[in-house]
């Protein structure tokens, strides 16, 4: 009797134990309620509005009331050589797709655009010049990978 006793006393404490543990872990890995997180700025609402605009022309496309650009299998075979270029899901992408990391530097993460509906859209750049620095699209002409390549 005295050994179940000591066995029942040894799981409850090592019971207790373990929730404790398991209530340190989830106090560290849950994030703190304030609302200083929950913010939005307007920086994140303008790089949602610009995606749904694209996401928007490439439906069109789909739809086919509107064409590719000319020349967007050359376009399309640039991005799929760039160091950039991450494949998720079968797609391939400019950088993590766009909602993995919603505010970015083109030049360094990549745009976050399916390749190949960028490639499409009559009026979109590479956001990289052919030495792999920022493009400067301003310039007439644009000296991105896209413009040079044609």
């Amino acid at each position: 009797m005295g050994v179940l006793l000591r066995a029942a006393k040894y799981s409850h404490s090592r019971r207790n134990s373990t929730r404790k543990e398991y209530a340190k872990c989830q106090s560290l890995t849950t994030p703190p309620s304030d609302k200083a997180n929950m913010v939005i700025g307007w920086d994140h609402v303008l790089s949602i509005a610009g995606a749904l605009k694209k996401a928007g022309g490439s439906w069109k496309r789909r739809l086919g009331l509107t064409g590719p650009a000319s020349g967007w299998e050359s376009r399309a075979a640039v991005c799929e050589r760039c160091h950039l270029r991450v494949i998720q899901c079968g797609v391939s992408y400019c950088g993590k797709p766009f909602l993995h990391q919603i505010l970015r530097t083109d030049a360094i993460d990549g745009c976050g655009c399916p390749c190949q509906e960028k490639a499409k859209t009559p009026g979109e750049h590479c956001p990289l010049d052919i030495h792999n620095h920022p493009a400067n699209h301003a310039k007439n002409p644009c000296n991105c990978k896209w413009c040079n390549a044609a």
